[in-house]
């Protein structure tokens, strides 16, 4: 997707720069890069992070200048996928984790990323940190997170590294708005002394002085000795200390302290030392408080940001530099702003008594944006899609023209829209009739009705053809995943129009639209009706007649009463065959072999009710079995 460059100066924030184009689809260009330092331009972690993004992306161009001062970057499709990547022992495996957390929920296809390199190291987020405290507010924005992991294989320490860390996330179709405002108090402290190509001995006194450090405030802790050696300890000497602390509203905060690295000058820290130093430093984030750790703010942000277009709430702790420049940097990519509130100002009565920890925090809230803008932008802004503003709601509008002020267009009418859709195929073939007064080559962007489909599946557009209609100037045809967008026709103008709608229709569209609202419902609060409606006809389909109908066995009781079909059966012989007599045996056989042929068909039409995700059986399922059937005595074979 092409755009306007966003241009930025320093190397700082490269990897979240990097990250923030690849989602808005945005190029951008980064300037003076270390200029006036003795090995001015990129380094070497930092080419390998651009050759990273690469692999995980489609598309994406980058030119270096000949000096390194000077990166272009632009961006192409999320693909995901499986990668082998050597991160090298400049930086730690968390540096390249990052942007690929922030990537992950929207990819095409689930990502498996295996890294090496440093997984500890002094003064940087370690990979045990991001999965105790990352991954904890990542499971709260998406709704699968069955292949969420991240795995430490082999752990590696400075200067050698040698650490193996493989990274997997599922596919997730959209995220969830969050609200997150309670912080509860610490139940649990847990925590982990690893030593690697070293005594354990070590451990235990890191443990001892930890414990010691944290004595008086609770009761259960747990620390546990995680000892490597060979190639699971990697291919450096070290040992450090982790600890995480977990509240009763599942909050997760971290702490680490490590030693020093092997060949660093100074004195080598002692195992005690780092203990208190490790729990000081978890006492001290717990104090800062906050419904997240501090280091996972960037996530919450960026996700919030990306959201559906919903108010998600999230209570921050002190803002670090890191998360400030984060929020600038979103406001420059996504053009959006985060609403901050003093935490004095909104705490509850009742919070006050709890005493947890500092009063410096901030409620954050936001209204994402999702990535539907992030895919249309650049075809809006040019022209390439104008939006209808004949009909919209005034509010709805505004929104937009803070985001777009370039889209507005008023010269066509509303369009009609056939729509169709099924549960296990959501993509969607929409046809919209459209009279413009200008040229054919526009593409329109209808008011979408609100669907199952629309809700769920987020996608690019495709154009299959144009073809001329008696009634319009075109009809312009699209092919792909429907779009669930902010700007969807209000539902007290859908049916106000007259768009040759019958009384029937409208009734349908009214029950399918009330439909998608509770399925929509059940899919924020992560309860789904679906495996409920699939064991409730499978339930059905275990009837007396059915399994009749699997084993081929003579029925020992009919459905339909017997002196009823046998009066039907007569009067058919008088009309039909007045010459002719039939037996009782007979007339049982013909009775059989009807209720099978009935309840065959009942099934079929029941398999597709299924597929059209209702439990009601329609003539159009009976007048479609019908047609089969004629065909099938043609000598053609049709496969339900």
């Amino acid at each position: 997707m092409s755009g306007e460059t966003l241009e930025f100066s320093g190397c700082n924030f490269f990897r979240i720069r990097l990250a923030y184009s690849i989602l808005s689809g945005r190029p951008i260009r980064i300037v003076n890069i270390r200029k006036n330092d003795d090995r001015p331009g990129i380094r070497d972690f930092e080419a390998k992070l651009i050759g990273l993004l690469e692999k995980v992306t489609n598309g994406t161009k980058v030119e270096i200048s000949r000096t390194g001062t000077q990166v272009t970057f632009r961006p192409g499709m999320i693909t995901g996928g499986i990668v082998n990547v050597d991160c090298g022992t400049d930086r730690c495996i968390s540096y390249f984790l990052e942007p690929l957390i922030l990537l992950s929920p929207f990819c095409k296809l689930a990502m498996t990323i295996k890294l090496k390199g440093v997984t500890n190291a002094p003064g940087e987020l370690s990979v045990d940190g991001m999965k105790a405290s990352w991954l904890k507010v990542y499971n709260k924005f998406v709704l699968n997170d069955e292949k969420l992991d991240i795995k430490i294989q082999c752990r590696g320490l400075k200067p050698e590294g040698g650490g193996v860390v493989i990274f997997t996330a599922p596919i997730v179709k959209t995220l969830r708005p969050v609200k997150r405002q309670q912080v509860g108090k610490v139940c649990k402290i847990r925590g982990q002394a690893y030593v690697s190509k070293v005594t354990p001995s070590l451990a235990y006194r890191m443990i001892d002085a930890a414990k010691k450090a944290m004595h008086g405030y609770i009761a259960d802790v747990f620390i546990a000795v995680d000892q490597r050696k060979g190639d699971a300890g990697g291919a450096s000497p070290g040992y450090g200390l982790f600890l995480t602390a977990e509240t009763t509203e599942g909050v997760v905060y971290q702490a680490e302290a490590i030693s020093r690295p092997k060949g660093e000058p100074g004195n080598p820290i002692l195992p005690e030392d780092i203990g208190i130093e490790a729990g000081h430093s978890l006492l001290q984030q717990i104090y800062m408080g906050g419904a997240l750790d501090s280091s996972a703010q960037v996530l919450a942000s960026t996700f919030m940001t990306l959201c559906p277009k919903d108010v998600s709430h999230f209570l921050y702790g002190p803002l670090p530099m890191y998360s400030v420049h984060t929020l600038r940097h979103l406001k420059q990519f996504f053009e959006i702003e985060f609403k901050m509130e003093d935490y004095r100002k909104v705490q509850k009565e009742d919070e006050a008594d709890l005493r947890t920890g500092s009063l410096d925090k901030a409620m954050i809230t936001a209204v994402g944006m999702s990535l539907v803008w992030r895919l249309l932008r650049d075809e809006i802004e040019a022209g390439s899609i104008e939006i209808d503003t004949l009909n919209a709601d005034p509010d709805e509008l505004k929104d937009i023209q803070t985001l777009f002020p370039k889209i507005f267009a008023n010269e066509f009418v509303s369009p009609a829209i056939e729509h169709e859709s099924t549960l296990e195929n959501s993509t969607t073939l929409i046809s919209y009739e459209s009279t413009m007064q200008s040229t054919a080559d526009h593409h329109v962007l209808p008011y979408l009705t609100e669907s199952f489909e629309q809700f769920e599946t987020l996608g690019e557009i495709e154009t299959i053809g144009t073809t001329e209609n008696e009634d319009s100037d075109c009809e312009i045809i699209y092919s792909g995943p429907a779009l669930f967008l902010p700007l969807a026709m209000p539902k007290t103008e859908l049916f106000d129009k007259d768009y040759g709608i019958s009384e029937q229709e409208k009734s349908e569209e009214s029950e399918r639209l009330k439909a998608a609202k509770q399925y929509r419902k059940a899919l924020l609060s992560g309860k789904t009706k679906t495996a409920l409606l699939q064991k409730k006809r499978k339930q059905k389909r275990q009837s007396k007649i059915y399994r009749e109908i699997v084993y081929e066995k003579m029925s020992t009781k009919f459905a339909i009463p017997p002196e009823d079909f046998r009066d039907v059966v007569d009067e058919i012989m008088k009309e039909e065959f007045p010459d002719h007599q039939i037996e009782t045996g007979a007339i049982m056989a013909l009775q059989h072999e009807s209720e099978m042929m009935l309840t065959k068909m009942m099934c079929l039409a029941s398999h597709l009710a299924d597929y059209a995700d209702r439990e009601t059986l329609r003539k159009k399922d009976i007048d479609f079995l019908k047609f089969l059937m004629s065909k099938n005595m043609e000598g053609c074979s049709f496969a339900m």
